[in-house]
């Protein structure tokens, strides 16, 4: 199959297409996030850029756990919830929040003296995540690890960042205890669900590749 032929991966939400060096074995080590998914050509195109994944972690990491704030916007009401949270954490385990559903906007604030070749990684992650650094989209992503490079993005000093979550409906369909429909798919008999994670967990991590 690939005798003649050059492998390429093809990102199938971004449309890139980047060359994979095989070993002397004809094979690759792969280290994929939750549900990653990439897709696997090859063919007798040879000239392309190189994949290079980027890395988990690197050096000067800079840990962005704490100091958070967080406005909660409910999906069933509109209700908008503004709170500061001290270390970021499940929000399943959080009293006040752990039947919520909607969209979450954590922001924060982060100095940087050098932004050239920053990445960021989020750490975990329940929920479809939007990256916005100092008001501009850097991506979204429903699956695989949260990293970015965010360089371009970033100023020298303070930079905002804004993590929008947007949650999942199960552990709120499991607090309307008067909806039977919504009881049938979370509490009723064999179908019990337990709360699900929530929310951003980080740690939020910035760094340089190595």
């Amino acid at each position: 199959m690939t005798r003649g032929k050059y492998g390429w991966i093809w990102n199938p939400i971004t449309g890139e297409r980047f060359r994979i060096a095989l070993s002397k074995e004809n094979s690759i080590d792969l280290d994929l996030g939750p549900a990653d998914s990439l897709i696997f050509i090859f063919d007798k195109n040879k000239n392309g850029i190189q994949w290079n994944p980027l890395p988990v972690t690197g050096v000067s990491v800079k840990e962005i756990n704490t100091g958070w704030k967080a406005e909660f916007r409910h999906c069933h009401d509109g209700s908008v919830n503004s709170v500061a949270i001290d270390k970021l954490q499940d929000l399943k385990d959080i009293e006040e929040f752990k039947s919520f559903a909607g969209t979450i906007t954590y922001s924060n604030t982060i100095n940087i003296d050098d932004p050239e070749n920053i990445i960021i990684n989020l750490g975990k992650v329940y929920g479809i995540s939007e990256l916005r650094i100092n008001g501009k989209k850097c991506s979204t992503k429903w699956f695989g690890r949260r990293i970015d490079s965010i360089g371009k993005y970033l100023v020298k000093g303070n930079n905002l960042i804004e993590i929008l979550i947007v949650t999942s409906m199960g552990n709120y369909m499991k607090s309307l205890t008067d909806n039977p429909i919504a009881q049938y798919w979370t509490n009723e008999k064999n179908k019990i669900q337990p709360l699900q994670p929530t929310g951003l967990i980080g740690p939020v991590t910035c760094y340089k590749p190595n």
